[in-house]
């Protein structure tokens, strides 16, 4: 799970800065103590200031009777007379609709007419209005103008919108610096929306060198005016240790103050100290709490976290069901986390029916927001033909993508495409090249991977030390493949001093990990005293039983020559033909001829000539030259089968290719015969 990056929460701050400019109603200096006598006497004098407040007690009915209609003629009349005050209020009435009409064109007169006299609310929402071209054409020259006028008179929200358009660098050219020093003239005028922008630009270090007490200070004074925003990033704060000592009490006190307003972001991050337990006593069911107030919301990142908590029965019981409703709200919203997590419930059908397609489709959405993992999955499967049809250049991509944001796992992925046989071409450097990137990240797969191409020179120059050093790293990591070959060098003397005790160490090793190649070399060491240790046929027959039964055939092959010829262990036909079997039946060639061979004589089995001859050709068709031999002998005198001297001939042929005595012998005969 993670925590979300709120770049810049000046900009959260514009999306509830409203385009009608102010809330309230400027009005100019008349006592609103005055007694309406006296009140009434002055506008029957003319009094341009007593008619806007006659206006002002019957828009409010402040001593009078409420009536929108009366507050209108009395503004009217104010506003005809020149009162700029008269004049904006009234222009606000039109603008909202309120007692008159709603009439955006005739709000933006009379706002023009009070902004031509001076006055910093009118030229603010004139400004805002021709920005967004209501009531006049759109024109952002002349709306920065009127909002520059009244943030030079100063306006705090004009200061805190000019901030903002610097900031963001809409209508006019990004300036980081100006942005600040605008904030900050409102920010001293107590305006809580730029003490946050503040806030956040000490703590993030835009136009200003990064200070997090500064920010804390900042953040403190628009949340202690009740800034939700401003509570929320002093639980960041707070919580993250920037720049201040970190106390995640106090970071949990200032995410309730703005969970308790009603923000998701803080009842998120609510959630996640619940749930991680930092600071405060963990509880799931709390962090489900909060996470639902949140998610509830539409905060992307609280529906994930709840489809995490109902996916691994954390504080709820476990419903894949449900996870899945969560992670799709989630992925709805692009929330690539969620995406990624939602294929992967289609991927292995939890909560929903399988279906790779649509694994596919939520990987893929994932993946092209640089979601690693399933760029890489991605890749696998397009290598594998995994619910899309195999295609090794789409693999290299999605590959790629993932390995040049530096996974190792791709790295190394993207290396085995230039090798071995599923490769999209043979390119041994570029198998290096990519395998050395994994590697150099620990990656022990690629470290034992560039130990081989080093021992044997492919795509590098061969060097049995530098093998040794890859090897070694991948070995300390616990990778039995590497051990093993490790193992090899110091048998050898390759790239390191001979040591047969190092080398015994490393093979027992990786034997203990389950490596089977390791378990059939040590029953070799044991049997035949080899590498220092003393001959323990025991041990020995106990190395190659654990290597046979875990499917080696070179070891199940050597179990049946021991119990056939009864070497060292009392003779089992029986059990001979019981290992040969295994092996021959993973087309284990000289196990195949042997099988054969006790076929053919009876031997543990009844004697039977077709299964025998079929045994025969098997192994002969792998090059065993006995076998052929043999083969060539049961087609020329037709034995367990139908006689074919041509076939017998050309099997005596290949026997004597390959060296085999007899068969030279039989070859000339067969071929006297013909």
């Amino acid at each position: 799970m993670f925590n979300p990056k709120v770049k810049s929460l000046s900009f959260l701050l514009l999306l509830n800065l409203s385009v009608s400019c102010l809330t309230g109603y400027p009005f100019c200096e008349a006592d609103s103590s005055m007694p309406m006598s006296e009140l009434q006497r002055r506008v029957q004098q003319g009094d341009i200031a007593a008619k806007n407040e006659m206006g002002r007690r019957y828009l409010f009915g402040q001593g009078v009777t409420q009536n929108d209609q009366v507050a209108i003629k009395w503004f009217q009349e104010a506003a005809d007379l020149g009162l700029a005050a008269a004049q904006f209020t009234l222009g606000r009435l039109y603008q909202k609709g309120s007692g008159v009409p709603q009439d955006y064109i005739k709000a933006c007169e009379l706002f023009k007419r009070s902004a031509e006299q001076g006055d910093p609310d009118a030229q603010f929402c004139l400004g805002l209005m021709y920005e967004k071209g209501t009531g006049v054409p759109k024109n952002i020259t002349l709306a920065m103008q009127w909002i520059r006028k009244a943030a030079n008179q100063n306006l705090s929200q004009a200061q805190f919108k000019m901030g903002t358009l610097y900031e963001r660098g809409e209508s006019i050219e990004k300036n980081l610096k100006l942005a600040h020093s605008w904030y900050k003239k409102a920010a001293n005028q107590g305006l809580e929306m730029a003490q946050v922008s503040l806030g956040e630009f000490y703590r993030q270090g835009w136009g200003v060198k990064k200070n997090f007490e500064v920010a804390r200070a900042w953040y403190e004074k628009a949340g202690n005016q009740g800034s939700s925003l401003a509570q929320f990033g002093l639980g960041e704060l707070y919580k993250e240790a920037q720049g201040i000592e970190g106390n995640f009490e106090i970071a949990r006190s200032w995410y309730k103050k703005a969970a308790n307003q009603g923000s998701s972001l803080a009842q998120f991050g609510l959630g996640e100290l619940y749930k991680k337990a930092q600071g405060i006593e963990g509880n799931f069911e709390i962090a489900r709490a909060w996470y639902e107030k949140a998610a509830n919301q539409g905060l992307g990142v609280a529906q994930f976290s709840l489809g995490e908590l109902y996916e691994e029965g954390l504080g709820v019981e476990k419903n894949f069901e449900i996870a899945r409703a969560w992670y799709e709200k989630a992925a709805n919203q692009g929330l690539e986390l969620a995406q990624s997590s939602l294929g992967e419930l289609y991927e292995k059908g939890l909560g929903v029916e399988k279906n790779l397609q649509m694994a596919h489709l939520w990987y893929e959405k994932a993946a092209n927001q640089g979601v690693r993992w399933t760029q890489s999955k991605l890749g696998k499967w397009y290598k594998e033909g995994i619910g899309v049809k195999k295609d090794l250049v789409t693999a290299r991509f999605w590959y790629e993508k993932a390995a040049n944001q530096g996974s190792a796992s791709a790295q190394y992925s993207l290396g085995e495409l230039f090798q071995g046989e599923e490769r999209i071409e043979e390119n041994f450097a570029m198998t290096y090249f990519w395998h050395k990137k994994a590697a150099q990240q620990g990656f022990a797969q690629a470290q034992f991977s560039l130990g081989g191409l080093y021992e044997l020179g492919l795509g590098v120059g061969k060097n049995f030390g530098l093998a040794h050093s890859w090897y070694k790293k991948a070995a300390d990591q616990g990778f039995a493949p590497a051990q093993f070959n490790l193992a090899r060098l110091y048998e050898e003397g390759l790239g390191v001093e001979k040591n047969l005790q190092i080398a015994h160490s490393w093979y027992e090793k990786a034997a203990n990990l389950g490596f089977v190649l390791a378990k059939f070399t040590l029953g070799v060491l044991y049997e035949e005293g080899e590498l220092g240790v003393e001959k323990n046929f025991k041990i020995a027959y106990s190395w190659y039983e654990k290597a046979a039964n875990q499917g080696l055939d070179l070891a199940q092959f050597k179990l049946g020559e021991l119990y056939r010829k009864g070497q060292k262990i009392e003779k089992n036909l029986k059990i001979a033909h019981f290992w040969y079997e295994k092996a021959a039946n993973q087309n284990f060639g000289p196990a195949q001829f042997s099988l054969g061979g006790l076929y053919e004589k009876g031997l543990g089995v009844e004697k039977n000539l077709p299964i025998a001859r079929s045994w025969y050709e098997k192994a002969a068709q792998q090059g065993v030259a006995a076998a052929q031999y043999r083969l060539s002998v049961f087609y020329n005198e037709g034995i367990g089968g139908p006689q074919d001297t041509k076939a017998a001939a050309e099997w005596a042929r290949k026997a004597a290719e390959l060296g085999y005595v007899a068969a030279q012998a039989k070859l000339r005969m067969i071929e006297a015969e013909i």
